[in-house]
């Protein structure tokens, strides 16, 4: 059975045979303790390397309250700023924003709230090439994207550091206790078992965080859209649609972006042998990727409701431009999780196959 469970786990977890029976028998829950082999909490496969459920909780409760309140922030100052610098003045970008804001209740409640000289005029500030070619792109990429994507990488690059710097301390502390003739042998066993209780993040957990930032912000995103949407008059049937297109488009593309960038920044780690990096760079290198993809994605949209005459996000009127723009927004997702899913394997894969 050792042999049988050592095989299958090798197969999925590329760790030593060995090493890997007692990783797969602790998934299943069967029993297998192949002589000298013990799963510690340094072992790649302990429950430690998922994360600690209590730490998973509380990085999506933060992503989703305080990163959400400093991202909403965040965008509202950038438009301002862009928009002022765009328009000339103030007083057009307050107005776009107004218009950005009113957008929340939907198409029914718009349509029954505007007159014709403002849904004309309305049109007329979505339109316009300023908006439709240079605000929505410089929103979806660096008013959205870029910032979102640096807070669900932040959440688990800062555990990774602290527990680092942790282990950094453990394992001075235990090196300098290892030439003493007093109570040597038992100094250096407690010094052991100190450094086993801090382990390095692995690959896994990782992308554990990021995820779990990605879940936090997309799941209050999506509760602060629908509040809004409450308030700015939709009515039942819109909030339906809204909760589910936004279940269905904004929580899997939050989860994918921070997938891959959890992804690609342990494989930048692994080729490196496991340390170094962690700097701006490193991040950048991670995150770009997602950036690229939420950018074209939230620029794309902004686009499209620009084009049927309304700033912000409106549903469009016709039935064939909103089954595209479904279409779209599902293509893409599925090149997402393609790319997410061949990155992983490729993290998976054991170093010196790589090479062939």
């Amino acid at each position: 059975m050792s042999t049988f469970l050592g095989l299958l786990g090798h197969r999925l977890t590329n760790l030593p045979p060995a090493l890997a029976a007692n990783c797969t028998s602790l998934a299943l829950g069967t029993p297998s303790s192949p002589p000298g082999q013990k799963i510690t909490a340094t072992s790649p496969c302990h429950p430690k390397h998922r994360g600690r459920p209590s730490s998973i909780a509380g990085t999506m409760l933060f992503a989703g309250t305080f990163g959400l309140a400093a991202m909403s922030l965040f965008q509202l100052l950038s438009m301002r700023t862009f928009l002022t610098l765009l328009f000339g003045g103030p007083e057009p970008a307050n107005r776009y924003i107004r218009e950005f804001l009113r957008s929340a209740g939907g198409r029914a409640h718009l349509d029954a709230t505007l007159s014709a000289a403002e849904a004309a005029g309305r049109a007329a500030m979505a339109r316009d090439w300023r908006y439709c070619g240079l605000f929505c792109p410089f929103f979806g990429v660096f008013a959205a994207g870029l910032p979102e994507e640096v807070l669900k990488y932040l959440p688990a690059a800062t555990v990774r550091w602290w527990r680092a710097r942790k282990l950094a301390k453990v394992t001075a502390a235990a090196a300098s206790t290892k030439g003493q003739e007093k109570n040597g042998e038992n100094e250096k066993e407690e010094g052991k078992e100190e450094a086993d209780k801090v382990v390095s993040m692995s690959p896994l957990e990782f992308v554990n965080y990021t995820v779990a930032a990605g879940i936090g912000f997309a799941v209050f995103e999506n509760i602060g859209m629908i509040w809004g949407s409450v308030e700015g008059g939709s009515s039942v049937a819109e909030l339906a649609w809204l909760l589910v297109e936004r279940s269905l488009s904004a929580l899997p593309g939050h989860v994918l972006c921070a997938a891959l960038s959890g992804v690609r920044d342990s494989s930048t780690r692994r080729r490196r042998g496991g340390g170094g990096g962690g700097g701006l760079v490193d991040m950048m290198n991670a995150i770009l990727p997602s950036v690229v993809y939420h950018g074209v994605f939230d620029s794309a949209l902004l686009g499209v409701s620009a084009l049927d005459g309304h700033p912000g996000w409106v549903r469009p009127a016709s039935p064939w431009v909103l089954a595209g723009t479904y279409a779209m927004v599902f293509a893409m997702q599925g090149a997402l999780f393609l790319n997410v899913r061949a990155a992983w394997r490729t993290e998976t894969q054991p170093l010196e196959n790589k090479a062939e």
